[in-house]
């Protein structure tokens, strides 16, 4: 199964078990409009802050994402958030683009969906598609 395969299987199934995950699935499979940032995940969010938001605004409007969804996931992780945008940013989507930092970084000859494996620690052989 290919990352937007299983983007779509997690739509049709509304699987909203982890944020970065979706947005990971999303960045992944365009890796090559992505150059190797060897900094810290901040700088790299800087320089591509444009494009990564897009895509976090692409998966709240698909998942119907909204502000008391966050507070959730804030609350359990044990904290209250005063700034929404910054929170969800750094405590729900980072690890999205750290596997793309990564992958460029650390695996620039494996496939998308080979660093999505790898660094998410799952097996896309496992999914199931409709009518497969």
């Amino acid at each position: 199964m290919n990352l937007q395969e299983l983007y779509q299987l997690k739509l049709e199934n509304n699987d909203t078990s982890n944020y970065a995950k979706l947005l990971a699935l999303l960045l992944l499979p365009n890796i090559k409009d992505y150059e190797p940032v060897r900094s810290n995940p901040h700088s790299f969010y800087e320089k591509y802050k444009e494009k990564i938001n897009e895509k976090i605004s692409q998966v709240e409007k698909d998942f119907k994402i909204t502000d008391e969804d966050y507070n959730n996931v804030f609350i359990m992780r044990g904290f209250e958030s005063d700034n929404i945008d910054f929170d969800k940013i750094w405590t729900i989507y980072s690890e999205g683009f750290g596997a793309l930092q990564w992958g460029l970084i650390y695996a620039n000859n494996k496939s998308p969906e080979q660093i999505y494996e790898f660094f998410f620690d799952e097996d896309l052989n496992t999914k199931k598609t409709k009518g497969r």
